[in-house]
């Protein structure tokens, strides 16, 4: 990328020297968001991959497969429920489809109240 622009220079400086977008915007007199406006306006943003190594999320690939919901694989593997979510969308439950559960167990609560008495 060529510019003229001090400031961008000044930025693209400070970038290659791998600050976190914090330590940037402190040297530049902006705001943390303002250096992540400039990192995606210029393709510099990173992707976060999380601190969980692959083979962590293959296990976790492979539970989510076997029937698992994102709390379970969280709670057997370590990272988030909302974490898993993120790295395998489309694993969970719809709105729907947890009001139906919801509507089951709240019946099979209230024939176990009936075969009681």
């Amino acid at each position: 990328m060529q510019t003229d622009d001090p400031r961008e220079i000044r930025f693209l400086e400070l970038q290659a020297r791998g600050l976190n977008a914090k330590q940037i915007a402190q040297e530049m007199g902006v705001t943390p968001r303002t250096v992540q406006r400039w990192r995606g306006k210029l393709n510099l943003a990173k992707k976060n991959t999380g601190p969980w190594p692959q083979d962590i999320r293959d296990k976790a690939k492979a539970l989510l497969d076997g029937g698992a919901s994102y709390r379970e694989v969280g709670r057997t593997l370590g990272p988030s429920a909302r974490a898993i979510a993120k790295w395998f969308p489309g694993y969970g439950w719809t709105f729907q489809q947890a009001g139906s559960y919801a509507q089951m167990v709240l019946l099979e609560k209230e024939l176990e109240r009936k075969k009681r008495g």
